[in-house]
């Protein structure tokens, strides 16, 4: 039986919990001092039930994003795992919020990044097919903002020819084959159970992104791939951020202009591109001895680069016959395309484009 000293105490305790600095909204439903005679002890029994009940469901709860409830009770926290490695996220009642960056926040928040990217065309299928493998990969959530790493992704590849449906991750996110002249972007994509990101396309370059499959929840950019005639795949290689050409793309065949002339790399390198590298061989004809030279422009109007397709001999004159030198520029992507001009007439320039960086987050 209890003594009332020790319940004098107990009484004592549970008012100085319920009312020094009380913010919450913590109610204790018996108040044992406004009540005189025989006080019941289940009265002491549902305070403290009412008490245990209020902490238990404000408990930190530690689980998958998915696995998350509907808010609704003001004050308890909820640990996402999948999320950035572990993010807080707290119920106000109405809505979650949340309340820290992930664990992986000081690696990269909210941004995807991949290193170490190698993409090679699938020998069983080279013209559909593209396989991916990564030392490290960071998915973003874009609903979240929340990102997941994984570390030594296999060898996965990723196919044009098909469209997913549902929450098979197969192919890209539109019904029609991606057509000549147009690029396809390719993503890793996760899950909130994946143990390894498997690849999709899509037409959409960042940062919207690709429509995802049921139940994937992230994504982080690899690059783009042109189309070919007959909707087949331009083969290239993907290293990193570098995006390289099996054979040259030949943008400019034997020009010989002196004027200023626009030349389009549209078909070969993406929008999105950073930069873009270009095999170029200026020519000059036997029979010349006067010098020529090739400049090049990002701008209609403004000199950017020359070259030189012919070098003097011990005697001083030009020796003619080229092309002599292979040069290899690398181009600032500037609306996709470039412009060249020959100082004098008599040249000829051949130029094609051998690769393009694209902003994946990684070398």
């Amino acid at each position: 039986m209890m003594t009332w000293r020790r319940l004098f105490y107990l009484l004592l305790l549970i008012l100085l919990v319920s009312k020094a600095d009380a913010t919450g909204s913590l109610s204790i439903p018996n108040t044992f001092a406004t009540q005189s005679g025989n006080i019941p002890v289940s009265q002491l029994d549902t305070n403290l039930s009412t008490i245990a009940s209020y902490i238990n469901n404000r408990e930190i709860t530690i689980g998958l994003s998915g696995a998350r409830p509907s808010a609704g009770t003001s004050g308890r926290y909820y640990l996402e795992t999948d999320v950035g490695g572990g993010t807080f996220f707290v119920d106000t009642g109405t809505a979650w919020v949340q309340v820290s960056p992930g664990v992986t926040a000081a690696t990269a928040p909210g941004t995807y990044t991949v290193r170490n990217l190698v993409g090679v065309p699938n020998s069983a299928a080279s013209t559909t097919q593209t396989s991916f493998s990564a030392d490290l990969a960071i998915l973003r959530n874009p609903t979240t903002g929340g990102v997941t790493v994984f570390t030594s992704v296999p060898v996965t590849a990723g196919r044009i020819d098909q469209q997913f449906t549902g929450g098979a991750v197969v192919g890209c996110d539109q019904a029609a084959e991606p057509t000549s002249g147009t690029f396809v972007h390719w993503y890793f994509t996760a899950s909130s159970a994946s143990t390894n990101p498997q690849v999709i396309c899509s037409a959409t370059a960042p940062p919207t992104g690709p429509s995802l499959p049921t139940g994937w929840v992230s994504w982080a950019y690899l690059g783009a791939q042109p189309i070919a005639n007959g909707e087949a795949l331009i083969q290239i290689d993907f290293r990193g951020s570098q995006m390289y050409y099996r054979a040259s793309q030949n943008v400019v065949n034997g020009g010989s202009a002196t004027g200023g002339t626009a030349v389009s790399v549209a078909s070969f390198v993406s929008a999105n591109a950073l930069s873009y590298g270009v095999h170029m061989l200026p020519a000059y004809p036997s029979g010349n001895v006067t010098d020529n030279t090739v400049f090049f422009e990002l701008v209609a109007g403004t000199q950017w680069g020359q070259a030189l397709p012919a070098y003097p001999n011990t005697t001083g004159a030009f020796v003619g016959g080229g092309p002599f030198l292979v040069y290899r520029a690398e181009f600032p992507n500037v609306s996709q395309q470039f412009y060249y001009y020959w100082a004098k007439s008599g040249g000829s320039l051949t130029a094609g484009v051998v690769s393009f960086k694209v902003p994946n987050g990684g070398d």
